[in-house]
Protein backbone atom coordinates (compact mmCIF):
# COMPACT_ATOMS: atom_id res chain seq x y z
CA UNK A 1 0.00 0.00 0.00
CA UNK A 2 1.27 3.63 -1.18
CA UNK A 3 0.71 6.71 0.88
CA UNK A 4 0.01 9.38 -0.35
CA UNK A 5 2.39 11.75 -0.47
CA UNK A 6 2.97 14.61 1.49
CA UNK A 7 3.27 18.65 -0.46
CA UNK A 8 6.32 20.03 -0.59
CA UNK A 9 6.71 22.20 2.10
CA UNK A 10 6.02 25.47 1.16
CA UNK A 11 9.85 27.02 1.69
CA UNK A 12 11.81 23.85 0.17
CA UNK A 13 9.17 24.52 -3.15
CA UNK A 14 10.40 28.13 -3.14
CA UNK A 15 14.13 27.21 -2.61
CA UNK A 16 13.72 24.95 -5.48
CA UNK A 17 12.37 27.17 -7.98
CA UNK A 18 14.39 30.06 -6.78
CA UNK A 19 17.06 27.72 -7.37
CA UNK A 20 16.07 26.08 -10.40
CA UNK A 21 16.03 22.60 -9.52
CA UNK A 22 12.94 21.06 -10.98
CA UNK A 23 10.61 19.32 -8.63
CA UNK A 24 11.40 15.46 -10.04
CA UNK A 25 14.75 15.71 -9.17
CA UNK A 26 13.33 16.46 -5.49
CA UNK A 27 11.01 13.33 -5.95
CA UNK A 28 14.01 11.57 -6.99
CA UNK A 29 15.36 11.58 -3.50
CA UNK A 30 12.91 10.46 -1.63
CA UNK A 31 12.41 6.32 -1.37
CA UNK A 32 8.52 5.38 -1.16
CA UNK A 33 7.43 2.58 1.22
CA UNK A 34 4.82 1.47 2.92
CA UNK A 35 6.62 3.21 6.02
CA UNK A 36 6.64 6.51 4.02
CA UNK A 37 9.82 8.17 2.31
CA UNK A 38 13.31 8.33 3.39
CA UNK A 39 15.68 10.07 1.26
CA UNK A 40 17.93 8.14 -0.65
CA UNK A 41 21.72 6.99 -0.46
CA UNK A 42 24.00 9.92 -0.88
CA UNK A 43 26.78 11.09 -1.19
CA UNK A 44 27.98 13.68 1.89
CA UNK A 45 30.83 16.12 1.06
CA UNK A 46 32.84 14.51 3.40
CA UNK A 47 32.55 11.65 1.65
CA UNK A 48 30.09 9.24 4.12
CA UNK A 49 26.83 7.48 2.63
CA UNK A 50 23.60 6.95 4.34
CA UNK A 51 22.59 3.95 3.49
CA UNK A 52 18.99 2.91 5.35
CA UNK A 53 19.41 5.99 7.65
CA UNK A 54 23.13 5.30 8.76
CA UNK A 55 26.39 6.55 7.43
CA UNK A 56 29.05 3.98 5.68
CA UNK A 57 32.33 5.83 5.91
CA UNK A 58 34.04 5.62 2.36
CA UNK A 59 37.66 5.13 2.18
CA UNK A 60 39.56 8.16 0.66
CA UNK A 61 42.21 8.02 -1.57
CA UNK A 62 45.19 10.29 -0.46
CA UNK A 63 46.03 11.70 -3.34
CA UNK A 64 48.77 13.96 -2.24
CA UNK A 65 50.66 11.57 -0.10
CA UNK A 66 50.47 9.20 -3.14
CA UNK A 67 52.14 11.53 -5.40
CA UNK A 68 54.94 12.57 -2.60
CA UNK A 69 55.77 9.26 -2.23
CA UNK A 70 55.16 8.53 -6.23
CA UNK A 71 57.46 11.62 -6.53
CA UNK A 72 60.18 10.09 -4.08
CA UNK A 73 60.32 6.73 -5.38
CA UNK A 74 61.00 8.53 -9.04
CA UNK A 75 63.58 10.44 -7.15
CA UNK A 76 64.97 7.24 -5.73
CA UNK A 77 65.07 5.75 -9.53
CA UNK A 78 67.12 8.52 -10.72
CA UNK A 79 69.88 8.46 -8.15
CA UNK A 80 70.41 4.63 -8.62
CA UNK A 81 70.67 5.49 -12.45
CA UNK A 82 72.90 8.23 -12.04
CA UNK A 83 75.00 6.41 -9.29
CA UNK A 84 75.21 3.35 -11.66
CA UNK A 85 76.50 5.59 -15.03
CA UNK A 86 78.68 7.40 -12.35
CA UNK A 87 80.13 4.12 -11.33
CA UNK A 88 80.26 2.98 -15.06
CA UNK A 89 82.16 5.98 -16.10
CA UNK A 90 84.41 5.34 -13.33
CA UNK A 91 85.31 2.11 -14.39
CA UNK A 92 85.67 3.28 -18.17
CA UNK A 93 88.25 6.08 -16.51
CA UNK A 94 90.21 3.49 -14.70
CA UNK A 95 90.41 0.76 -17.10
CA UNK A 96 91.91 3.99 -19.82
CA UNK A 97 93.82 5.30 -17.56
CA UNK A 98 95.63 1.77 -16.57
CA UNK A 99 95.56 0.65 -20.72
CA UNK A 100 97.60 4.41 -21.10
CA UNK A 101 99.72 3.55 -17.73
CA UNK A 102 100.62 0.29 -19.37
CA UNK A 103 101.67 1.99 -23.17
CA UNK A 104 103.32 4.03 -21.86
CA UNK A 105 105.36 1.91 -19.34
CA UNK A 106 105.69 -0.29 -23.03
CA UNK A 107 107.11 2.64 -24.78
CA UNK A 108 109.62 3.21 -21.78
CA UNK A 109 111.05 -0.43 -21.25
CA UNK A 110 110.92 0.00 -25.51
CA UNK A 111 112.58 3.59 -25.36
CA UNK A 112 115.42 2.39 -22.86
CA UNK A 113 116.15 -1.01 -25.09
CA UNK A 114 116.50 0.93 -27.99
CA UNK A 115 119.03 2.87 -26.45
CA UNK A 116 120.71 0.53 -24.52
CA UNK A 117 121.36 -1.29 -28.22
CA UNK A 118 122.12 2.35 -29.69
CA UNK A 119 124.36 2.92 -27.11
CA UNK A 120 126.22 -0.98 -27.63
CA UNK A 121 126.77 -0.53 -31.29
CA UNK A 122 128.32 3.36 -30.23
CA UNK A 123 130.75 1.79 -27.94
CA UNK A 124 131.10 -1.42 -30.58
CA UNK A 125 132.37 1.16 -33.55
CA UNK A 126 133.97 3.53 -31.14
CA UNK A 127 136.31 0.44 -30.11
CA UNK A 128 136.92 -1.03 -33.77
CA UNK A 129 137.96 2.81 -34.94
CA UNK A 130 140.11 3.95 -31.46
CA UNK A 131 142.12 0.39 -32.24
CA UNK A 132 142.76 0.93 -36.33
CA UNK A 133 143.91 4.93 -35.22
CA UNK A 134 146.22 3.64 -32.60
CA UNK A 135 147.78 0.16 -34.15
CA UNK A 136 147.99 1.09 -38.03
CA UNK A 137 147.10 4.70 -38.90
CA UNK A 138 149.29 6.60 -36.72
CA UNK A 139 152.74 4.59 -37.66
CA UNK A 140 154.39 7.30 -39.70
CA UNK A 141 155.75 4.54 -41.67
CA UNK A 142 152.55 3.55 -43.78
CA UNK A 143 154.12 0.69 -45.21
CA UNK A 144 155.03 -0.90 -41.49
CA UNK A 145 151.74 -0.13 -40.74
CA UNK A 146 150.18 -1.88 -43.84
CA UNK A 147 152.59 -5.34 -43.39
CA UNK A 148 151.82 -5.09 -39.73
CA UNK A 149 147.99 -5.28 -40.55
CA UNK A 150 148.59 -8.36 -43.11
CA UNK A 151 150.56 -10.32 -40.34
CA UNK A 152 147.63 -9.55 -37.76
CA UNK A 153 145.01 -11.22 -40.06
CA UNK A 154 146.76 -14.33 -41.13
CA UNK A 155 148.78 -13.24 -45.07
CA UNK A 156 152.26 -12.97 -45.57
CA UNK A 157 153.48 -9.02 -45.53
CA UNK A 158 154.12 -7.76 -49.23
CA UNK A 159 156.83 -5.20 -50.24
CA UNK A 160 154.34 -2.45 -51.36
CA UNK A 161 151.45 -1.07 -49.94
CA UNK A 162 149.81 -1.54 -53.27
CA UNK A 163 150.51 -5.40 -53.49
CA UNK A 164 149.78 -5.26 -49.43
CA UNK A 165 146.62 -3.67 -50.43
CA UNK A 166 145.61 -5.83 -52.91
CA UNK A 167 146.41 -9.38 -50.53
CA UNK A 168 144.24 -7.39 -48.34
CA UNK A 169 141.27 -7.26 -50.51
CA UNK A 170 141.17 -11.16 -50.77
CA UNK A 171 140.66 -11.73 -47.07
CA UNK A 172 137.49 -11.41 -45.45
CA UNK A 173 136.81 -11.37 -41.73
CA UNK A 174 134.38 -9.48 -39.29
CA UNK A 175 135.75 -6.24 -38.09
CA UNK A 176 134.07 -6.71 -34.72
CA UNK A 177 135.27 -10.38 -33.71
CA UNK A 178 139.15 -9.25 -35.42
CA UNK A 179 139.07 -6.31 -32.92
CA UNK A 180 138.02 -8.75 -30.10
CA UNK A 181 140.21 -11.11 -30.71
CA UNK A 182 143.38 -8.87 -31.09
CA UNK A 183 142.12 -7.81 -27.55
CA UNK A 184 142.24 -11.46 -25.84
CA UNK A 185 139.31 -12.59 -27.06
CA UNK A 186 138.35 -15.57 -28.91
CA UNK A 187 140.01 -16.24 -32.03
CA UNK A 188 138.56 -14.51 -35.66
CA UNK A 189 137.30 -16.39 -38.32
CA UNK A 190 138.43 -16.04 -41.78
CA UNK A 191 135.63 -16.98 -44.46
CA UNK A 192 136.14 -18.10 -48.10
CA UNK A 193 134.23 -15.42 -49.60
CA UNK A 194 132.19 -12.13 -49.38
CA UNK A 195 128.88 -14.08 -49.84
CA UNK A 196 129.89 -16.42 -46.44
CA UNK A 197 130.75 -13.11 -44.69
CA UNK A 198 127.40 -11.45 -45.76
CA UNK A 199 125.29 -14.23 -44.25
CA UNK A 200 127.03 -13.96 -41.26
CA UNK A 201 127.55 -10.43 -40.60
CA UNK A 202 123.46 -10.29 -41.34
CA UNK A 203 123.57 -11.84 -37.65
CA UNK A 204 124.36 -8.40 -36.60
CA UNK A 205 128.19 -7.93 -36.52
CA UNK A 206 127.62 -4.49 -38.72
CA UNK A 207 130.12 -1.93 -39.18
CA UNK A 208 128.97 1.09 -41.13
CA UNK A 209 131.55 1.88 -44.25
CA UNK A 210 130.76 6.05 -43.31
CA UNK A 211 132.36 5.67 -40.10
CA UNK A 212 135.70 4.41 -41.67
CA UNK A 213 136.30 7.06 -44.22
CA UNK A 214 139.45 8.46 -42.38
CA UNK A 215 140.88 4.96 -41.73
CA UNK A 216 142.54 3.62 -45.24
CA UNK A 217 143.32 0.34 -43.29
CA UNK A 218 139.78 -0.27 -41.78
CA UNK A 219 138.48 0.34 -45.14
CA UNK A 220 139.89 -1.74 -47.06
CA UNK A 221 138.74 -4.77 -44.95
CA UNK A 222 135.20 -3.82 -45.23
CA UNK A 223 132.74 -5.64 -47.82
CA UNK A 224 129.36 -3.67 -49.00
CA UNK A 225 126.40 -5.08 -47.36
CA UNK A 226 122.52 -4.89 -48.35
CA UNK A 227 119.85 -5.69 -45.98
CA UNK A 228 116.37 -5.88 -47.64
Amino acid sequence: MVKNLPHAPTGVAKETMTNGVDLSQYLATLDISSNGYTPSATSSESGDTEVGGAQVSQAKVPVGKWHEKNRARKARDRAKRAASKADEEAKKQAEKTAKLEADKKIKSESHRAAKSASDKKTAQYDNVIEYFDATYERLEDRLAAWQLLCVHVGIDPELSITKCKEALSKVFINIVDFVASQKGGPPFKRFESAGELRRYIRKGKVFPLGLAKDSPCLRCLLINVFFK
